[in-house]
């Protein structure tokens, strides 16, 4: 493994490929490795970041166990480098300023391709300063989750024309794998996804407890939430977990989607876009004039990155308790009613809300929706298309369902 002046050299081809490794799993090592045979790279650079904001949450493993297991797993292979700079400084290096700082250690002759996934293509035009991107390195997409290779390629068609950059499709086997698929395995014996000496790490540090601890989230929400909005939050629980008794839904899932909806509350603005981007979520702008509504997304990230939760139902629960996505889940709707009817809520017509919370999931939902809605209204602010659309649709199934009890 290389280790010094990882962009030194003329003439080189160099890969960079960027991520918190958290675990360094075999996905990563499939989409370097793809990346060297397919562009016959002179090296790749594993930039290892931090995990802002890094104050606040808890992942129970340091820069330093990163950076060591990141070290064990590409040891033996000379053509793989380590660029440690933005694991040890606190603010959130964009991959703009990265390559800028990459740049001014890099020979005129040499060439960086930035390895990305198929999922990080289809938000690229989201990142910052994609302009800048483009003109100061070309991109290597790895095949990687649900696109097919004619979506990858229309996408990147589009960005060409946008930005007359460099964007290489690798035509390689897709791996899907991610570290919290890593970070779930028992670590009792040996892992499909991690090296074995990653394996022996973690065991010999103790990282990655599996076990999801309702205390040490309730811990977590006590240290960095208000009184009032930890007060807000237990009355959450109690009001979801009343609704998944009346409407027969999983009453531990919903109570523990209600205790973490808000778990990026306290969060400023930067901070919950980070998250909600590293949790996957597409920023539109509406969400990017009106940061406040990604805390259900950035709370999601929480959900599963801190605390070990991969259930997706629960971790769409929080996402989308702030707008409602097109077809919302029975949980979904559980976890908005909740939020709005819980005892501590005090605003005109909310005892209405509370008399009518067991005629009927959609029927309450629906008026709930009616005062988010109206709210945002009141406040003069921009208001998602997404409540809209659910919206008319509850309002044409209630027309359908009134339609036919008349015959």
């Amino acid at each position: 493994m290389g280790q010094k002046r990882p962009y030194s050299g003329k003439n080189k081809k160099i890969g960079v490929l960027g991520g918190t490794f958290n675990p360094f799993h075999l996905g990563h090592m499939h989409m370097a490795e793809s990346a060297i045979d397919y562009l016959n790279l002179d090296r790749v650079v594993f930039m290892i970041a931090g995990i802002p904001p890094h104050k606040k949450l808890d992942f129970n493993t340091s820069s330093a166990d990163r950076l060591n297991m990141l070290e064990l797993a590409i040891e033996d292979n000379d053509k793989f480098y380590i660029d440690d700079y933005e694991a040890h400084i606190d603010e959130k290096a964009y991959s703009y300023l990265s390559l800028q700082r990459i740049h001014k250690s890099l020979d005129k002759s040499s060439k960086i391709y930035f390895i990305i996934g198929a999922d990080s293509l289809m938000q690229l035009d989201k990142w910052k300063y994609p302009e800048k991107l483009f003109s100061m390195c070309a991109f290597a997409v790895v095949p990687r989750g649900n696109f097919a290779r004619k979506q990858c390629e229309d996408k990147i068609n589009q960005l060409q024309r946008t930005y007359d950059g460099e964007i290489i499709y690798i035509d390689s086997k897709k791996l899907d794998m991610s570290s919290t698929i890593a970070r779930a395995y028992s670590f009792e014996g040996e892992s499909q996804y991690l090296d074995k000496k990653v394996v022996e790490y973690i065991k010999r540090n103790g990282l990655y407890d599996k076990m999801i601890n309702t205390d040490k989230i309730k811990k977590y929400l006590k240290k960095n939430l208000s009184k009032k909005r930890y007060a807000h939050v237990k009355g959450t629980v109690k009001a979801a977990e009343k609704l998944a008794k009346v409407y027969d839904a999983d009453v531990e899932k919903a109570k523990l989607a209600a205790l973490l909806h808000d778990s990026a509350k306290h969060m400023d603005a930067n901070e919950v876009v980070f998250l909600s981007k590293e949790y996957g979520f597409e920023i539109d702008d509406i969400y990017a004039a009106q940061p406040e509504l990604l805390h259900g997304a950035a709370g999601a990230y929480i959900a599963k990155n801190v605390f070990n939760i991969s259930d997706t139902e629960i971790l769409d629960a929080i996402t989308y308790h702030t707008v409602p996505r097109l077809n919302p889940s029975k949980m979904d709707k559980i976890i908005s009613v909740a939020d709005l009817i819980e005892e501590t809520r005090d605003y005109p017509g909310v005892e209405d809300l509370r008399q009518i919370a067991e005629d009927g999931l959609d029927n309450v939902f629906l008026k709930v929706l009616v005062r988010v809605i109206s709210h945002v209204l009141e406040r003069n602010q921009l208001l998602h298309i997404n409540s809209v659309l659910v919206y008319n649709n509850l309002l044409k199934e209630n027309d359908k369902s009134d339609k036919l009890g008349k015959h």
